[in-house]
């Protein structure tokens, strides 16, 4: 998959990282706005986001607030313990083999 995209969705991971840093209050819309059929897809996949919260929760543990409770405050959390949103695919991938958006199979280990 190529790193760029969201696993699973046709989303660049620079342009959610934009749209999800603006949802949340501390940046600014993506350069250029997206289009509509972007637009919603952005929209969809922030709604999915607000879904994984106790999840993501889980797997960030101490190194985010104990407070945190809404999605504006876990996406501010998690992008300040990994400092943008590919570290924190990698790290979700490698240490917890899950994602952002769901839990995929394929990031799953091969049964033995």
């Amino acid at each position: 998959m190529p790193e760029y995209l969201l696993p699973y969705r046709h989303i660049r991971v620079s342009r959610f990282e934009a749209f999800a840093d603006r949802q949340a209050g501390v940046g600014q819309e993506p350069d250029p706005p997206p289009n509509g059929p972007e637009a919603a897809a952005l929209r969809r996949a922030w709604a999915r986001f607000a879904m994984r919260l106790a999840a993501l929760r889980f797997c960030f543990g101490q190194l985010i607030a104990s407070g945190v409770n809404d999605q504006a405050q876990l996406w501010i959390a998690m992008r300040q313990a990994k400092q943008s949103l590919p570290a924190v695919l990698l790290f979700l991938g490698r240490s917890h083999n899950t994602s952002l958006l769901g839990d995929y199979l394929c990031l799953r280990p091969a049964p033995h």
